[in-house]
């Protein structure tokens, strides 16, 4: 055994809609042959990651990257005593499902597409806390709904919007819940609303006190609700 380490390149691909590539281990793989795994290489003298990335999963899977997100670093130490140490770099990278294909047999004899919440069974040792790495950070979510009451009911549309404030502002994943009316149009209210994910905004869309004010609605306003939303844009969250 070397003692020095390994450094390996790992790469979790992905269709860029949720799905990620995974191929089972051959019989005649360097370890845990029948599990699931993604991809991996090492590095070679004088490469650079995203030209180790490329080639790997062009040799593995056909197919070349669309686009490489690095994601952090891991060192593996296996066996007890070690028996193997690699420091792996891991990668997301995005395919075109089209162009994937098994490019090395001897190594794997699947290949498959699955949602990261239904993995297949078994997966290799290493794959739970590579992927841990490549779950991506819940998009917080942003809705304005513009609110326009019906002549003669402006007290009762005030009295409905400020009644939601409190319970939204209790549910689970709400960040900000706000209502506003113009200052020179009593009738026309302003709703900000702010949730940790798409799971929480879409609860709240269930919950009683929202479905109970959507039934009061057409007796109350000029039209339905306009509601724009939105959600943070990858890459954008606020780190503070």
């Amino acid at each position: 055994m070397s003692a020095t380490p390994s450094v390996s390149c790992v790469f979790v691909c992905h269709d860029g809609n949720g799905r990620i590539l995974l191929a089972r281990r051959a019989p005649g793989a360097r370890d845990e042959a029948g599990t699931w795994d993604c991809g991996a290489g090492a590095l070679e003298f004088g490469e650079t990651f995203e030209a180790a990335v490329t080639r790997e999963v062009t040799e593995e899977y056909t197919a070349a990257p669309q686009e490489i997100t690095p994601l952090g670093m891991r060192n593996v130490l296996r066996g007890d005593p070690v028996g193997s140490h690699w420091v792996a770099a891991v990668f997301a990278v995005r395919v075109d499902p089209a162009a994937v294909a098994i490019g090395e047999p001897h190594k794997f004899d699947a290949l498959e597409w699955f949602a990261p919440d239904a993995l297949p069974s078994p997966v290799h040792s290493q794959l739970p806390e590579t992927l841990a790495l490549f779950a991506p950070a819940p998009r917080r979510v942003t809705a304005i709904a513009l609110l326009e009451a019906a002549p003669g009911r402006e007290d009762d549309v005030r009295a409905q919007a400020l009644s939601m404030v409190a319970p939204s502002q209790a549910e689970a994943g709400n960040i900000a819940y706000e209502a506003y009316t113009h200052p020179e149009r009593p009738g026309s209210w302003l709703v900000f609303e702010q949730w940790s994910d798409r799971g929480a905004f879409a609860a709240h869309l269930e919950s009683p006190h929202l479905t109970d004010a959507l039934a009061a609605g057409p007796d109350l306003l000029v039209g339905p609700p306009r509601e724009l939303v939105f959600e943070t844009e990858a890459g954008t969250e606020d780190a503070r």
